[in-house]
């Protein structure tokens, strides 16, 4: 039997969300950011996946919904108003409160 060294993380991980204007376009370009400080030692078990979702219906973390998996930034095109919502979920099963930032493409 091999053992694994026990990770306390306690501490929710959290995502920072950045949205810019793509030059000459109408667009929008949306980055997320995601860290897991874990403890109060900093010492978090990791990101596992963000998850994001554009324009879909609000949902708990933990039912993960619609959503998609998140591995580089994102474009936005269609003119108008936009809903994002996005959480993390860490190597340890923590999960973020959803966040929602709601956009707008010229």
């Amino acid at each position: 039997m091999s053992s694994r060294p026990l990770c306390y993380d306690s501490v929710a991980p959290a995502t920072a969300i950045s949205i810019a204007a793509v030059h000459g376009t109408t667009s929008v370009r949306v980055t997320l950011t995601a860290t897991d400080p874990g403890s109060e030692k900093n010492s978090g078990s990791g990101v596992a996946r963000t998850y994001y979702s554009v324009d879909k219906s609000t949902c708990t973390s933990g039912a993960l919904c619609n959503r998609d998996v998140y591995s580089s930034s994102t474009a936005i095109t269609a003119q108008g108003s936009h809903m994002v919502r996005y959480f993390i979920q860490d190597k340890a099963g923590t999960l973020e409160k959803e966040k929602s930032d709601n956009d707008t493409v010229p």
